[in-house]
C-alpha cells in the first residue's frame, strides 16, 4: 500500500517533467519588434522566448498566436523597456496581443502600450506600465470577442 501512495504523489511530478522535457529557450536577437516576433514565430507550446535587456520602440503589435502557450520573458521591468509608438491611421496602441494563447508575460516595462488579452489562462506578472495622462494604456481584457465591453485592469 505504501508504494501505491508514493506513486500517487510522484506520478504528477514525473508527468510534468516529461511534458516539459522538450521545452526550449528561444533567444530573441534584440528587443526590437521584428526580432521578438521572429522568436515567437519559431517557438512551440511550452517554450520560453527570452528578450534581452534594452530599450526599443515598436511601431506594430507583437502577437502570440492562440495555438501557442509560451513564456515571453524580459530581463526585468527596469531592463527590458518597450515603448509603443502610436499610429494615427488606424489608431493602434497594442504592444502585445496574447490573443487566446494562455501564455505568460513577465519582466518588461511598457511605455504607452497596451497588452491585449482575450480568453483565459493567461498570466502577466513583474511588468511595469507607464502611460500618457490622456490615454488608456495598460492591460485590456476582452474575456471573449463577443464581449463588446472590455475591462481595463490597469
Amino acid at each position: 500500500m505504501s508504494s501505491r501512495k508514493s506513486l500517487f504523489f510522484v506520478l504528477p511530478f514525473l508527468l510534468f517533467w516529461i511534458a516539459n522535457a522538450n521545452a526550449a529557450t528561444i533567444n530573441a536577437a534584440s528587443c526590437s519588434q521584428s526580432d521578438v516576433q521572429a522568436a515567437i514565430n519559431s517557438s512551440v507550446t511550452g517554450d520560453t522566448v527570452s528578450v534581452p535587456a534594452g530599450s526599443c520602440t515598436w511601431t506594430s503589435t507583437v502577437t502570440i498566436p492562440s495555438t501557442k502557450k509560451i513564456l515571453l520573458q524580459g530581463t526585468g521591468m527596469a531592463s527590458t523597456i518597450i515603448t509603443r509608438q502610436k499610429t494615427v491611421d488606424p489608431p493602434n496602441w497594442e504592444v502585445i496581443n496574447l490573443a487566446q494563447s494562455g501564455s505568460r508575460l513577465t519582466g518588461f516595462q511598457f511605455v504607452n502600450g497596451t497588452v491585449l488579452v482575450d480568453g483565459d489562462g493567461w498570466r502577466i506578472d513583474n511588468c511595469k506600465f507607464y502611460r500618457a495622462a490622456d490615454s488608456n494604456e495598460g492591460v485590456l481584457v476582452w474575456g471573449n470577442r463577443s464581449n463588446t465591453h472590455p475591462t481595463w485592469l490597469i
